[in-house]
């Protein structure tokens, strides 16, 4: 997490592609804007006769929600002040892991007992209410210019960017293989059934959150250097011990 914390004022100064023609609008009106796209994916993924139409409105969906993050994240930089935009950002961040930790238990729940595409409506219409609660509570924020693509790319000329990148790329592929393999783990091999397998991966998913909110708070209090090495040397441990 502290990664992410030490790279998030530079994507605040130079958005991400999906931002350069909106570079003008709202943050609010972003977000709102993107999750009614989200919601509109669902419902055509819900009425879609074709795999191949499913996937790629998983596309658009993707970058829907791309768009929703960056944006968000770059909100928080703009709105907390220096020494707690680390915080600011862990709770984006803790936002997102909270939402998974909770969708991955309730998928799981709607597809042992309902049709499996049930989840898209409810996707829609969760989206739908977020987007007006995003456009209602968000506060009206100065619009600024997009940023050209050259200086975008001239933060990869930075060594220290490059490393930062670099430590959460091979973060979170190793997080996304231990999601991918470890409910199978715990149904053939622990012998766990379905409502252990939720329970557990929900027990997973609030360690998350609350390491998120750990590291935003150790970064803002003792630096994101001593921080990644700290909780890094930790989490290879417990790997090891594994």
């Amino acid at each position: 997490m502290a990664e992410t914390n030490d790279l998030v004022p530079h994507s605040h100064e130079a958005p991400s592609p999906l931002q350069r023609p909106a570079g003008a609008l709202q943050a609010r009106l972003l977000i709102s804007a993107a999750l009614l796209v989200f919601a509109a994916t669902n419902i055509a993924s819900w009425q879609s006769p074709t795999l191949l139409t499913i996937m790629a409105l998983r596309v658009v969906m993707a970058a829907s929600t791309g768009l929703i993050v960056v944006t968000a994240l770059g909100l928080a930089v703009r709105l907390a002040p220096a020494e707690r935009r680390a915080r600011a950002v862990s709770t984006v961040v803790m936002g997102i892991t909270a939402s998974l930790v909770l969708a991955v238990p309730t998928g799981r729940t709607i597809a042992e007992h309902w049709d499996g595409t049930t989840i898209l409506p409810l996707n829609a219409a969760l989206a739908i209410l977020v987007a007006g609660i995003v456009w209602m509570a968000l506060p009206r924020t100065a619009s600024h210019a997009p940023v050209p693509l050259r200086r975008q790319l001239s933060l990869l000329a930075n060594a220290g960017t490059i490393l930062g990148l670099t430590v959460t790329f091979l973060w979170l592929d190793g997080y996304a293989v231990l999601n991918t393999y470890l409910a199978p783990y715990l149904l053939s091999v622990v012998e766990l059934d379905g409502e252990a397998v939720s329970l557990t991966l929900l027990l997973f998913g609030i360690a998350s959150i609350v390491g998120i909110q750990l590291g935003g708070f150790l970064t803002d209090r003792v630096g994101p250097h001593r921080t990644l090495t700290t909780t890094k040397a930790l989490h290879v441990l417990v790997q090891r011990t594994l």
